[in-house]
């Protein structure tokens, strides 16, 4: 049972993380309550982290929260990524280009650990990362 409260706990505060950086990239919670049909009360609930959001919620995110985001809901490694289609360059060369100038700026002496990554910067090139191989599959 206490394992199960820990992974509530946890997709409690993942969705937190995911609304914010949506919001950051301009998916307000009322357009996401718009074009998902869920009601404004709940996606308020999932954003703040009050209740877990369930199975139904999630696949109508999808489309809606990108889903370089909608990832941060899956175990680490996990991603969801968009079969089939044609190859979109230029994307995929906008994506490297900033995994890139991520990578360069962990690696400046000037970065918060020097020249070694630090954990700040991982995660912002694990986000990066995860763009790519969204792109590119």
């Amino acid at each position: 049972m206490a394992h199960d409260c820990t992974i509530t706990a946890v997709m409690k505060t993942v969705q937190q993380d995911m609304f914010r950086l949506a919001a950051n990239r301009g998916a307000t919670q009322k357009m996401i309550a718009a074009k998902t049909g869920l009601s404004s009360s709940v996606i308020g609930q999932y954003a703040r982290g009050e209740s877990a959001m369930s199975g139904p919620s999630l696949f109508k995110m999808i489309g809606v929260i990108p889903d370089d985001l909608l990832s941060l809901l899956l175990p680490d490694g996990m991603f969801f990524v968009r079969a089939g289609g044609d190859l979109d360059h230029d994307t995929l060369a906008t994506h490297c280009i900033e995994y890139a100038a991520e990578y360069a700026a962990a690696r400046n002496p000037a970065s918060p650990d020097g020249v070694d990554i630090a954990e700040c910067e991982s995660e912002r090139l694990t986000a990066c990362g995860s763009k790519l191989k969204a792109v590119g599959a």
